[in-house]
């Protein structure tokens, strides 16, 4: 009888134990899955990988400009908006704004110019070409003017005598570019793997003689920036048309 009883206990004891583990491993599953649903709801990555902010909750500036965002666990602090010239749908200059990491130096905004516009960044082209190869070969501290060395095999020097309607977008990316990257650069020097200076012309066909500077390009002015100033212009012919 005592041995019956045993067996009684023993078998109810071990289903006890099936029970629990069967609730122990139906549990961790159940939890996985409940806690899955919270990340996917609070939209947190669930993976290593690094996840661009969204095209909504990036900041786009005005006047046809754009901001790039990096990492965005970089502090802002360590952050410098840099102002990047790329070519337009009708030819002429368009900025974009992007952020870089704030040691940001001449050899990486070159580097964004061949890489040319993000996606974001819509209806643009860069003329800064990879056989370019643009690399930084100096900066003058008493001229301010920091010296750019481009391939041979670009023929630029070509270029310039015979398509200097390109000539100019490409030196004019690269010089409004370079320049307002820090205030202590006023010009650009352009050099081939000759070292030898190449001539260019500015906005108006004349020889540039010495280092490019902004107002060789019309002050970097984009083609939103003549636009803007042109509906200006007529707005204000309209007013004082209307109060004569």
């Amino acid at each position: 009888m005592r041995s019956f009883k045993n067996q009684v206990l023993t078998r109810s004891t071990n289903a006890r134990r099936v029970c629990v583990a069967r609730l122990t491993t139906t549990r961790v599953p159940i939890a996985l899955v409940v806690l899955g649903l919270v990340l996917s709801a609070c939209s947190i990555p669930t993976d290593e990988a690094v996840q661009p902010l969204p095209t909504e909750d990036r900041q786009d500036l005005i006047n046809g400009t754009t901001t790039s965002s990096i990492a965005p666990d970089i502090p802002e602090e360590n952050v410098k908006d840099v102002r990047l010239y790329f070519v337009g749908s009708t030819d002429q200059l368009e900025r974009v704004v992007r952020a870089f990491p704030s040691e940001v130096k001449v050899p990486d905004i070159l580097a964004a110019l061949v890489q040319g516009p993000t996606s974001d960044e819509v209806n643009l082209t860069s003329r800064i070409t990879s056989n370019l190869a643009p690399t930084s070969a100096g900066y003058d501290e008493e001229t301010e003017t920091q010296t750019i060395k481009v391939s041979s095999e670009a023929n630029l020097r070509q270029t310039v005598e015979q398509e200097p309607a390109i000539a100019r977008l490409i030196v004019s990316q690269i010089v409004c570019t370079v320049v307002n990257l820090r205030e202590n650069i006023s010009g650009v020097r352009l050099i081939d793997e000759t070292d030898e200076p190449i001539e260019v012309n500015d906005d108006l066909g004349q020889l540039i003689t010495g280092s490019a500077r902004a107002s060789h390009f019309n002050d970097c002015k984009t083609g939103q920036d003549i636009l803007e100033e042109q509906i200006e212009f007529e707005q204000n012919e309209s007013t004082s048309t209307t109060s004569g």
